[in-house]
């Protein structure tokens, strides 16, 4: 069934591409009007992962794409809001992932399953019933709607899988973009999403080359750069004119900035032990970090456990970065494991001088050392520390830093990478599969 594509197909791919082109020249999406794009992301609801998905459909929409940004749960629960033209679709609920706890449904486990079933059987069953929910209303909505392509985030739970699934009961063509490690993804259905999508997409080439590990591996893998996107809304597309354009004309006030969800993964204790060894050195230096999430409670208390809590500032979520970035004179990027490193790559873009722990993926692929910013080995508060009273005390290498880290970012200028998803995303779209998944060409 893959075979070669008709002439005239072939000859319409050509136009459309042509057209693309042209669309590209005049600074407009490269998406063709007709072609409608679904985006999800699977992640929480103030996780970077969530922002990109919602930066990226607000891009397209503010350049003409057709775009549709569909989130699960109360679409109160959401900071990050898209760009008017988007139509944004909230879901009402969501399902549990793979990884439910089975205590959760042990009083109901004798009712649901029989006497002799386990509770972990019980489990699985409301959680193949509630995935199955799942999977129709998202066919249907898919099939409401009327869209070309769906481009979903698969975070590590793999309930994204419910997205690849509902596409394929609609016929449609999916790129699933892995959001998170595959060495250290455990659930099933988070390689299966990935696997059984038309393409797979990772963001760096280390992600891309465990995928191509896995056993079955995906079709097709592809490498696209995380796009930086920030003020697409105010500035209807033109991404880039938030950012400050240099380091030296920048008025910056002693202060580290650190940003992201407060969640365990990023790490943000480890930041406030080694900002605790140096306080006392550089007392006019302050803390600042943004984000919010189910970590809030207990770093407020740390912080107060190690007397923080008058030099620390937890300011929240918040839409509008390039601002934030332009305030501070050091930023830390303290993660215990990370994919995207999005906020990583504003700071730089934005020539703000960054410290970064050295986990598996993401910042080692940013990041030269002493070049474009210092690497730490992951986990070594004591090593953070001494990186960022470095930083303090040399404002020529905070310099240096900043003005290398904007060079080294180019690639993940909105006007270069956008245009490579959206030739992809066209790619696919321009293709059906088959009843067994198979690309078979254009419509």
């Amino acid at each position: 069934m893959g075979g070669r594509v008709e002439a005239p197909a072939r000859r319409c791919a050509q136009a459309c591409f042509r057209a693309a082109a042209c669309r590209a020249a005049l600074g407009l999406s490269t998406l063709q009007e007709a072609v409608r794009v679904a985006v999800l992301a699977y992640a929480p609801p103030l996780s970077g992962v969530q922002r990109l998905a919602c930066d990226m459909a607000s891009y397209w929409a503010a350049r003409g794409g057709d775009v549709v940004y569909i989130t699960l749960g109360a679409r109160e629960a959401y900071v990050f809001s898209p760009h008017p033209e988007v139509l944004h679709i909230a879901l009402g609920g969501e399902r549990p992932d793979t990884d439910t706890d089975t205590r959760t449904v042990g009083a109901d486990s004798e009712a649901a399953s029989g006497a002799g079933a386990s509770v972990a059987e019980a489990a699985g069953r409301l959680i193949e019933r509630v995935a199955g929910r799942a999977r129709r209303e998202l066919a249907r909505r898919f099939a409401e709607l009327g869209v070309d392509v769906v481009l979903v985030f698969a975070d590590a739970g793999g309930e994204a899988l419910d997205a690849v699934a509902a596409a394929r009961r609609c016929r449609l063509p999916v790129v699933a973009v892995a959001a998170a490690d595959p060495a250290a993804a455990p659930a099933r259905a988070y390689h299966k999403a990935l696997r059984t999508a038309d393409w797979a997409v990772a963001a760096t080439e280390r992600v891309a080359r465990e995928l191509q590990r896995t056993e079955p591996s995906p079709r097709h893998v592809e490498t696209l750069p995380v796009p930086i996107l920030q003020r697409v809304h105010e500035t209807c597309g033109e991404a880039e004119a938030g950012w400050p354009q240099g380091t030296e004309d920048v008025k910056r006030a002693p202060l580290i900035l650190a940003a992201g969800s407060l969640s365990p993964h990023n790490g943000f204790d480890l930041l406030l032990r080694a900002y605790a060894r140096i306080r006392t050195d550089f007392p006019e230096w302050g803390l600042r970090i943004f984000g919010d999430g189910p970590e809030h409670g207990r770093l407020l208390a740390l912080a107060d456990e190690l007397d923080l809590a008058h030099r620390v500032d937890f300011t929240g979520a918040v839409e509008d970065m390039p601002p934030v970035y332009a305030e501070a004179e050091v930023f830390a990027l303290p993660s215990r494991s990370e994919v995207f490193a999005l906020s990583l790559l504003e700071a730089m873009a934005g020539g703000l001088p960054a410290v970064a722990f050295d986990c598996p993926v993401g910042p080692r692929e940013l990041v030269g050392h002493r070049s474009s910013g210092l690497l730490v080995p992951a986990g070594k508060v004591d090593l953070l520390a001494e990186a960022l009273a470095k930083l303090i005390t040399t404002p020529r290498l905070r310099r240096h830093i900043g003005r290398r880290a904007r060079h080294a970012v180019a690639a993940h200028r909105a006007e270069v990478a956008m245009p490579r998803w959206e030739q992809l995303l066209q790619k696919v779209a321009m293709r059906r599969g088959s009843g067994t998944g198979v690309l078979t060409g254009a419509q």
